[in-house]
């Protein structure tokens, strides 16, 4: 499930049309395109508070420990929204049916092992206890 960053905070919009201009904390540009917006996804005020997502994204690939799930600055946790895609029932679906196959064609191979054994005469019964077969002639299971 892919997430989802809250978008700039109430009253953002309104900063960078005032002319104090925001930009990302990560690499200082202030432009911010359709596909990368600025977002504030934590409790940093100010100049730290803006991020765009593909630098957070990258920053929290890159950095060890809490720094995926919570700012290093402010220490806050990331505000996270789950976005459902549409047809994911269908997605999940069609990947129960690939483990499915998987695990199917891994026991017919493993079969077919066994069967090509058997062919070869390599296959050879193995050997019971004397004890443990008497065991079981006496129970009448041989």
């Amino acid at each position: 499930m892919p997430l989802a960053w809250f978008p700039l905070k109430m009253g953002a919009y309104e900063e960078i049309e005032t002319g104090s201009a925001a930009c990302c904390r990560i690499c200082l540009e202030s432009g911010s395109g359709p596909d990368d917006e600025l977002i504030s996804p934590c409790m940093c005020k100010g100049t730290q508070q803006f991020v765009h997502r593909s630098c957070l994204d990258h920053w929290r690939s890159v950095r060890e420990g809490i720094a995926f799930s919570h700012c290093t600055t402010c220490k806050a946790q990331f505000h996270l929204r789950v976005q459902f895609l549409e047809g994911s029932k269908c997605r999940q679906m069609k990947f129960r049916l690939f483990v499915a196959r998987d695990i199917l064609l891994v026991f017919l191979a493993i079969q077919a092992e066994y069967v090509v054994e058997d062919l070869r005469g390599g296959y050879t019964q193995p050997k019971m206890n004397p004890e443990h077969e008497q065991r079981l002639k006496m129970l009448r299971l041989m």
